[in-house]
């Protein structure tokens, strides 16, 4: 088994696979599950990665298990929230964190509502509905960054919205995945 670097990003993509039911003149029924993308040395590189992969349909073959992806969680060694991203249409929205005490405070209670209400519904056999609670609860989630990395995930944000509009104004978005992080006082930005 390989050993992740210590200073590494792990990336997953969760969403939904379309799995063979036992017997197969059933068909087939949908499963979450989630596909490990993998590791970067930095968080701008781990974004990109996630940008390729989607476009590339995570470099699955044809003949494999259908996946939908939903969201995107791009993780420290700790397993510490660092940036998530929610996924439609094979592009990826990337979720600002949530950085006042009150607007943190705000998304626990409401993830915590959405999960009690989604119970509810899983105990009364209510599971699409039940499903979609947690979707939307797993999507604020995305918000509750580490504080540690609150800022580095907002800057690192923002570089993304910026390759993107060059991108869809047909502009040369080429950024290297090279380019050197700079620490200060624990925040990392990208030199411009």
């Amino acid at each position: 088994m390989s050993q992740i670097p210590p200073c590494s990003f792990r990336i997953t993509c969760h969403g939904e696979a379309e799995l063979p039911e036992d017997d197969p003149r059933i068909g087939t029924y949908r499963a979450n599950r989630f596909i490990r993308v993998g590791v970067a040395a930095q968080l701008t590189e781990a974004m990109l990665l996630v940008e390729c992969a989607l476009e590339r349909h995570f470099d699955r073959p044809p003949s494999a298990i259908p996946f939908s992806p939903h969201h995107v969680r791009i993780t420290d060694p700790r397993d510490w929230l660092v940036v998530g991203g929610r996924v439609a249409c094979e592009r990826i929205e990337w979720l600002a964190p949530a950085i006042s005490d009150d607007e943190r405070a705000r998304l626990c209670s409401e993830v915590h509502r959405l999960r009690d209400k989604a119970a509810f519904e899983r105990g009364w056999d209510n599971y699409s509905t039940a499903d979609s609670l947690e979707s939307r609860a797993d999507l604020l989630e995305l918000h509750l960054v580490d504080r540690t990395w609150c800022a580095s995930s907002t800057l690192a944000i923002l570089t993304a919205r910026y390759r993107a509009s060059f991108r869809e104004a047909g502009l040369p978005h080429e950024v290297s995945t090279t380019c050197p992080v700079t620490e200060v006082r624990g925040l990392s930005y990208v030199p411009i």
